[in-house]
């Protein structure tokens, strides 16, 4: 990939990484796994890097990876309430729901007023067709954050799937809801 480095050998800019992602996949489709992994592993010890390469492998479908690097990253710093985000949508990625969930309930349960925390919580159980968990979820986020638009978003969606059409399309909810996948 040729990325720039600086003279720790540590990424400086991942903006080509990102950039080739279908060549990568192709060079993957093509068994060509251990070029990738022998060029990123030069010096990639600090958070930034760890954590794009992350998303560079879960982009790859490359879980098991994607998961090792960021729980390496996790665990020099466990209080950061984003890494644990990242990971918990590499779950959600993988239709990993319970692992999400379970990640989910440690983080909110630690963190009480982390409002994406909720939304995370919202997401996972709508997309494992848990409509009543969603729903706590949502409103819990909203509780904490009148303005959280993703809070509206899934409860939105919710209602939609129990064809309580009324409720969806009211003025309230559509106003408050975006657009977020």
């Amino acid at each position: 990939l040729n990325v720039p480095l600086d003279s720790n050998l540590n990424i400086i800019d991942t903006k080509k990484i990102d950039e080739s992602l279908k060549t990568i996949k192709y060079l993957i489709d093509n068994n060509a796994k251990i070029i990738l992994e022998e060029n990123v592993k030069l010096g990639c010890e600090d958070d930034f890097t760890l954590l794009s390469l992350a998303k560079t492998y879960s982009n790859l479908d490359m879980f098991e990876k994607a998961e090792k690097t960021i729980k390496k990253v996790i665990k020099r710093n466990p209080e950061n309430l984003d890494y644990i985000s990242d990971l918990t949508d590499i779950y959600i990625k993988e239709k990993l729901y319970d692992e999400a969930l379970n990640l989910v309930k440690n983080t909110v349960k630690s963190n009480p007023n982390y409002v994406y925390g909720y939304v995370l919580g919202a997401k996972t159980a709508y997309l494992n067709n848990d409509y009543n968990l969603t729903k706590e979820y949502a409103q819990e986020a909203l509780s904490l954050d009148m303005n959280c638009s993703e809070g509206y978003y899934y409860l939105a969606l919710v209602r939609l799937n129990e064809e309580d059409y009324d409720v969806y399309f009211s003025k309230t909810l559509v106003k408050n809801c975006k657009y977020l996948e």
